[in-house]
Formats: C-alpha cells, sequence, structure tokens
C-alpha cells in the first residue's frame, strides 16, 4: 500500500564540540516518509585541513559544503539501489552576505550537482553553558526546512 522508499543518508556535521542534538534532530526529521537503511556520519580526511588555508572557503561555509559533497560522492563510490542523500551542516559566514549562521544543504541525487538549501539565521551557540534546548530547536526546524525547500544551488565549477 504506501511503502516507505528506501533511504541511505550520508551527513557531514562542520561543526566544532558536541554535535548529538544535531544527528538526534536529522534521525528524527528523515523518519518521517522515510524508512532509513543507512544513516552514515562521513568524516572528511585530508580535505578539511587543505581548505581551510583559502580564506574564501574559510569565510563561505556554502562553498565549503559544496566542495564536501564533491568529495563524498567521489570517495564513496556509491553502488545502492536505494535512494540516497547527502547532508552537510555547519555554522558561520557566508561570503560578506551572512555572518555567523546555521546553514543545513540537501543534495537529494549526489549524481547530479544540485542541493536544496537553508540558511537559518538563527545560530547555534557553541559554547559550554550552550542551550541545548535552543539549539535542538534550530537544527530541527532548519533540517525539516531543507526537507520542503525549493531554494536550490547548481554547483558544477567551484573553483
Amino acid at each position: 500500500m504506501n511503502e516507505k522508499c528506501l533511504l541511505d543518508v550520508y551527513y557531514y556535521i562542520d561543526i566544532d564540540g558536541d554535535v548529538e542534538f544535531i544527528e538526534h534532530s536529522l534521525k528524527l526529521q528523515l523518519t518521517d516518509g522515510h524508512s532509513i537503511n543507512k544513516l552514515v556520519n562521513y568524516k572528511k580526511k585530508g580535505l578539511k585541513d587543505d581548505l581551510i588555508k583559502d580564506d574564501i572557503i574559510k569565510n563561505d561555509i556554502i562553498k565549503n559544503g559544496l566542495l564536501t559533497f564533491n568529495e563524498m560522492f567521489k570517495n564513496l563510490k556509491l553502488k545502492s539501489t536505494n535512494e540516497t542523500w547527502f547532508f552537510y551542516i555547519s555554522s558561520g559566514n557566508v561570503k560578506d552576505i551572512y555572518s555567523n549562521v546555521f546553514i543545513v544543504l540537501l543534495n537529494r541525487n549526489p549524481k547530479e550537482q544540485k542541493c536544496c538549501y537553508i540558511i537559518n539565521k538563527d545560530n547555534i551557540e557553541q559554547t559550554i553553558n550552550a542551550n541545548i534546548l535552543s539549539n535542538t530547536k534550530v537544527a530541527s526546524v532548519s533540517i525539516r526546512e531543507v526537507l520542503k525547500s525549493e531554494k536550490t544551488i547548481t554547483y558544477t565549477n567551484l573553483n
């Protein structure tokens, strides 16, 4: 009848400190309408250090996310017949346009270099005494919104 499709999700959370609340929010938001087959925390190895040297990327978390999607697609060598999604979640600056924002990027088809995005001006606190409830709300709202978003970025030439 109303069968849920199997979904493989790979995500990268580019935030320092404890990110369990973001992972929990991601799991909760994805179970509505999908049957999660894989939920994998992808860790970039070596790529991050090279990217930080470039001031443009250091100050543009969206470009960093798009480069991460390219790296994930190249390294994962996806062979599953399941639907596959990539998430990139970060906080920081978007060029000279936004400062200290929280972003969620979602690529629903990693073969295509196109993703949905949400820029949330309510950033998460990354301090020892951070309000976990407030942070969880920002993460959950942002993830829920990117799942419904029609705002897209196409990325083919990032140099």
